[in-house]
């Protein structure tokens, strides 16, 4: 016959189904209705138990759960359910739960490129914004979720359906997963434009500057067709830096103004002219 004993323990919790859980809420403090269990059992079962647990169930939570009951279980170190009579078979308890969330642009940004005979001009998406969740302090530091698209030997416009938002590291849940983007593409042009004036900026008083080749450059230009026509010697500025000048003659970098980011220029004859600098 086995001698029935009595003792009590510290009463723990732990959360039962969190795989369940939506990932958009975060469990925090929990309150149980007593500290303390007595238990009854054989001697060697008392003697197994590693820890006197309340079992919450939190598969369904969505808010704060105040009084509600959780059944009380022994377990051994090894996390078995032992055979053990309780003073109280269940505790009442409260659960703290939060949520914080934080709406972020989507950024579109490419992989691969379009065939060669085309430029990428734009990729476009209905869905501007997705709502992403997390620790309060983790969402601070992120200012946008990206979007790769893979524009891969791409010769017409389309559209992708089911483009992987990436959630950072610190994210629990997005609002969306995935979104469908636009690509569109033009007929690649390519030209020179000759005779594109070179204009001095910045020059100190009391110095003058002189081009000593030419007062004029020819420029390579590509990009979307539609882009490339409009182009001309008359819109397309070219000028030299002279805020740091000394007297002397130098070679001088040329710059091109307002440069559209979709665009390659290219100076036909290098991207430096000498410059001969003298007083007044």
């Amino acid at each position: 016959i086995t001698k029935i004993e009595q003792r009590s323990f510290a009463l723990d919790y732990q959360f039962i189904n969190q795989d369940q859980l939506d990932p958009a809420y975060i469990l925090k403090d929990v309150r149980l209705g007593f500290s303390e269990v007595d238990v009854k059992a054989g001697t060697s079962t008392l003697d197994r138990i590693d820890r006197v647990v309340a079992n919450i169930d939190v598969s369904e939570v969505t808010s704060s759960v105040v009084d509600q009951k959780a059944n009380i279980t022994a377990l051994d170190a090894t996390g078995n359910v032992l055979d053990v009579t309780f003073s109280n078979k269940q505790v009442n308890y409260d659960l703290d739960v939060v949520t914080f969330s934080k709406v972020v642009p989507i950024r579109l940004e490419k992989e691969g490129e379009v065939n060669s005979a085309y430029v990428l001009t734009e990729l476009s998406s209905n869905d501007k914004q997705v709502t992403i969740y997390g620790q309060e302090e983790n969402l601070k530091s992120i200012e946008y979720v990206v979007a790769k698209v893979n524009v891969d030997g791409k010769a017409g416009n389309t559209t992708l359906n089911s483009v992987t938002l990436e959630k950072p590291n610190d994210v629990s849940k997005m609002s969306i997963k995935s979104i469908s983007v636009n690509i569109e593409v033009e007929e690649k042009a390519t030209k020179t434009i000759k005779d594109v004036p070179i204009s001095i900026e910045s020059l100190k008083e009391g110095l003058l500057a002189r081009l000593i080749d030419s007062q004029t450059i020819s420029i390579k230009v590509s990009g979307a067709k539609s882009k490339i026509d409009k182009l001309n010697k008359t819109n397309v500025k070219v000028y030299i830096d002279l805020t740091n000048a000394k007297q002397g003659t130098s070679k001088y970098t040329l710059n091109i103004a307002n440069q559209d980011e979709s665009i390659s220029y290219e100076f036909i004859n290098g991207n430096t002219v000498d410059v001969a600098i003298t007083g007044n």
